[in-house]
């Protein structure tokens, strides 16, 4: 509950049903009232049939049910009756409740308290009225909360996490005293949030507390004694796992076309272009502006949708079997996702069949996108992506995937806007790029940026063709790293160019080429902490050994 994008996939059913209100993420933590009495949000939304799912949706991480199946939910309600609970839903795919889903029993509230609601989906399950127990599926794409069975209901969650239910145990000590105690949590000192564990006696003076589904973090244990009621403290911190960001490979180091919302000449400025929409240019950002298709005259509307086309200059003709991933950061005005009035992207290319007066233009699957700003990243030759959902032109058209001709023209129709209202979008830039290339037998420079610094900390570097499988190639490195590139005045990095981005250390290791066989390969690294958190991360570019 770190940014708004931690719920707003799907937040409010897409428009559909407004279930919540007072919708606010800040400080982690995310708070609402509920509208109805059966308000819900979804951690993680399988995402959508027919589209490109770009970003944090089930299909792209769905979550492994045979290893993760406990859940924990840091949550505070208070309803307008005592008698109050709540469940978790668990989806297979993007057919939802139409398919295979699951529900735990009901979770009792307490009411107006800070409680850790924890189980195990294997065991909570109301088999009544679900029709898929956990563990009848390999993997699930979607799970939801829905937080109270009132309308009324303000509530606040600090996080929700899904565990593997491997115990954490801390042990937690105070001096020895007569009768029983109560082991306290909180965020804050001074200030008991939580009951973890109690009456217990404090006689022992020590107590073993599982922190598996505790977000990372500093908290503070209170130990309470029932009979006095004086009050120790003592700080504790869970360690997070280390993050890993690639630099190199990355969808910004490799070679690019660049449209950087600084100039007009980026895009074709003729009568009609760009069409449908009006834009400003200010600091490297793009504001566009889409009328609702009742302000719109009748070419700027299609199937009752306002149709805005952004046609992008291009220097040359694209090569398409070299330019492979066609990103773009954009942030849209609003309260939640709502791609049911037309939060959504296509790119659209123009080939040629033999001849300049045979052309079609091939018109990519809908790519949904979210509020805030997010970067959106489409591998061109992926042909879950880069196939046309339909080609239209002068002749018939096949739909053949992107790479099989080259391209003179490319729009990005920015909105589908079907409102009474006009849509507000903001773009920070766009970029068709090549992969990262390098020649076999040389050496390649792997980057990346660290969260947290990198003494004391154990690296596995790997390759592969598929992501999934992380570990098909372990990497052979060239020497020791490379000291972490200076950050000063005279120096430029190429990231830096990127006006709304901050640039950490960035750390190099070298990859040494030989006897790798040529072909496209992820690069995939596994670090471990002093304290044995570990993270596993692969590229989300190729590198080409050629």
């Amino acid at each position: 509950m770190l940014q708004f994008s931690d719920i707003s996939k799907y937040l409010n059913t897409s428009g559909v049903s407004i279930g919540l209100g007072n919708v606010n993420v800040s400080n982690g933590l995310f708070s609402a009232l509920t509208l109805h009495n059966d308000a819900q949000l979804d951690p993680l939304f399988p995402g959508l049939q027919n589209a490109i799912m770009v970003g944090r949706y089930g299909v792209n991480y769905p979550i492994d049910a045979s290893t993760y199946h406990c859940y924990y939910l840091y949550m505070k309600v208070t309803p307008p009756s005592p008698l109050d609970s709540a469940r978790i839903f668990w989806f297979y795919n993007y057919q939802y409740a139409a398919g295979n889903f699951g529900v735990t029993n009901s979770i009792p509230i307490s009411p107006s308290n800070w409680v850790l609601y924890s189980g195990d989906f294997n065991l909570n399950y109301d088999a009544a009225n679900s029709n898929s127990p956990w563990s009848s599926q390999t993997q699930w794409q979607g799970i939801r909360i829905d937080p109270s069975t009132f309308a009324g209901s303000a509530f606040e969650i600090d996080w929700f996490r899904i565990t593997d239910c491997q115990s954490v145990n801390v042990e937690v000590t105070w001096t020895p005293v007569a009768g029983n105690v109560e082991i306290w949590m909180a965020k804050s000192l001074n200030t008991p949030q939580s009951r973890v564990i109690g009456p217990i006696s404090g006689s022992t003076g020590s107590q073993f507390i599982d922190v598996q589904g505790w977000e990372p973090g500093r908290y503070f244990i209170c130990i309470k004694e029932l009979n006095t009621g004086s009050i120790s403290w003592t700080p504790l911190t869970i360690d997070p796992a280390p993050q890993i960001t690639f630099v190199q490979p990355s969808l910004f180091s490799g070679q690019s076309i660049f449209w950087s919302m600084d100039d007009a000449a980026e895009f074709y400025t003729d009568p009609g272009h760009p069409a449908c929409m009006a834009y400003t240019l200010s600091n490297g950002i793009m504001d566009v502006t889409t009328p609702s298709p009742s302000q719109q005259p009748s070419s700027c509307v299609s199937s009752g949708a306002s149709d805005p086309k952004l046609l992008l200059s291009l220097p040359w003709t694209i090569d398409t079997t070299q330019y492979r991933y066609f990103s773009y950061r954009l942030r849209q005005d609003g309260n939640y996702q709502n791609f049911n009035t037309g939060w959504l992207v296509r790119l659209i290319w123009r080939t040629y069949l033999n001849s300049p007066s045979k052309w079609c233009l091939n018109v990519m699957k809908d790519v949904p996108y979210d509020v805030d700003w997010e970067t959106y990243l489409l591998d061109l030759h992926d042909p879950d992506v880069g196939t046309p959902q339909y080609s239209v032109g002068s002749t018939p058209c096949p739909t053949d995937p992107w790479m099989t001709r080259n391209t003179d023209f490319l729009r990005l129709d920015i909105n589908e806007n079907t409102t009474s209202e006009p849509f507000a979008q903001h773009f920070d830039w766009i970029r068709l790029s090549k992969p990262d290339t390098s020649a076999r037998n040389s050496e390649f420079d792997i980057k990346f940026n660290l969260s947290e610094p990198i003494q004391g900390m154990q690296f596995n570097f790997y390759y592969t063709t598929i992501p999934t499988q992380p570990r098909q190639n372990v990497l052979n490195l060239v020497t020791a790293p490379t000291p972490p590139d200076p950050i000063g005045t005279n120096r430029v990095y190429l990231p830096a160019i990127l006006r709304h981005y901050t640039t950490p250390l960035v750390y190099t290791y070298r990859w040494d080429t030989h006897n790798v066989a040529t072909g496209d390969y992820y690069i995939c690294i596994e670090v471990i902490d002093a304290l044995e958190n570990s993270t596993l991360r692969c590229s989300s570019t190729i590198v080409r050994i050629y």
